[in-house]
């Protein structure tokens, strides 16, 4: 802290802030055992009390108080920030409940345009609910401030989790992908385009749940497939998205981009969870976009020879350069909808139950795991302890226990 503010300026910026009345200032310099001397030590007892975070306590000393509480919404830390604006983690006052608040910043305000696409993306975010997509809880405008409240989630998002721990095991990776597969699914059902999947789009909870991020350059869609003339976020030539991820047809006019430019990004991702690195590396962003469009694709297998010939196929057709080869819905496309998925993942571990033709009982745990009423992890754990309490069961059964006595998750 370098510029020197005396307590009192202190507790006027905390005034103005409201994060604090003047009762409860009172009340909390009563209470303490030592009054403090220096504005340093007062802001160290209210951090350590929990009166205020670091994050705020830093706005007040700098007197920077403006937007510190947005309607209901007391913000806490910064979490990110993007061409549009910042992300900040907050918490509703009345409700006590932890949130994302997602701010447009003030020069973008200014600009109609952006604020029209603020405003589409608050909608965008609302129509969709899904276990694997965050969740949009509120939008609203406060003091010229317009903010879109979002659920939170504790967790690191696919990009920084493979800088820390480096490239996954195949079937945690395919595992992510299947769930952000669900989500991309649901969303496309219901018009919705991502247009932007990529590993630092794709949150990793606690839990192991994968939840699809930011909808800001979502495009909206009719239900016959074609862009409604007001709902386009796009002019024309412009390149929306992330290069490393975009699909050709994506770069060369991102208004033509659709479901399986999502499944195209979608096994950019897949590549980077198990490799670490991008599928095309060039120095310049024009040389990835041609990579992108011209180079052969990258084989999985020679980067990570444990991929299966299953897995290898998928990651082929969902890289696809024409858009018209591969996959033309992300529920055609995701390996969780083939049989294949159990080889691709567990090898023969559910084989001997699929061999004996339980057909039913296949569908039954291919229909529950798309769904999102259990994983494989749950299945097999399962299996495991049903097989040591009574012995081999069918899937059809399993599949029942897995939804019904092991909610939990496998840790990545």
């Amino acid at each position: 802290m370098d510029v020197a503010v005396s307590i009192d300026q202190f507790v006027r910026h905390l005034l103005d802030s409201r994060l604090m009345t003047d009762d409860e200032i009172s009340e909390f310099c009563r209470a303490l055992s030592q009054q403090p001397d220096t504005v340093e030590e007062l802001a160290r007892q209210l951090v350590r009390a929990k009166k205020l975070t670091k994050y705020q306590a830093g706005r007040i000393f700098r007197g920077k108080t403006a937007g510190l509480v947005l309607g209901n919404y007391e913000i806490l830390d910064k979490l990110g920030e993007g061409c549009m604006g910042q992300v900040f983690s907050a918490r509703h006052r009345r409700m006590d409940r932890l949130v994302a608040l997602k701010l447009l910043s003030p020069r973008v305000s200014k600009d109609a345009e952006m604020v029209k696409r603020f405003l589409r993306e608050v909608k965008v975010a609302a129509r969709l609910t899904h276990p694997n997509i965050v969740t949009a809880h509120d939008a609203d405008e406060s003091g010229g401030i317009h903010y879109l409240v979002m659920e939170h989630v504790i967790g690191r998002d696919l990009s920084q989790f493979v800088k820390d721990v480096g490239p996954l095991p195949i079937r945690n990776a395919v595992e992510c992908i299947l769930q952000a597969a669900r989500g991309l699914s649901y969303a496309h059902a219901e018009g919705v385009i991502h247009r932007d999947i990529k590993p630092s789009n794709l949150l990793l909870d606690e839990r192991g749940r994968v939840k699809i991020l930011d909808m800001g350059l979502a495009r909206l869609e009719s239900l016959e497939g074609n862009a409604e003339p007001d709902d386009a976020l796009t002019e024309t030539g412009a390149v929306m998205g992330t290069i490393d991820y975009m699909a050709p047809e994506q770069a060369d006019d991102a208004k033509t981009a659709d479901a399986r430019s999502d499944i195209h990004s979608l096994g950019c991702t897949l590549y980077y969870l198990l490799t670490g690195h991008a599928v095309f590396q060039a120095a310049t962003v024009v040389s990835r976009i041609m990579a992108h469009r011209d180079q052969p694709i990258a084989s999985l297998g020679e980067a990570r020879p444990d991929a299966s010939v299953e897995l290898e196929a998928s990651f082929q057709k969902m890289l696809a350069k024409d858009k018209m080869l591969r996959d033309q819905s992300m529920a055609e496309g995701c390996p969780m909808a083939s049989h294949d998925v159990l080889r691709i993942l567990h090898g023969s571990e559910l084989a001997p139950e699929i061999n004996r033709g339980n057909a039913l009982g296949v569908e039954l745990c291919r229909y529950r795991v798309r769904h999102g009423e259990t994983t494989l992890f749950q299945l097999r754990l399962a299996r495991r302890q049903h097989d040591r309490e009574v012995g081999p069961v069918r899937l059809a059964e399993l599949s029942h226990r897995a939804v019904g006595r092991y909610q939990c998750l496998e840790a990545i």
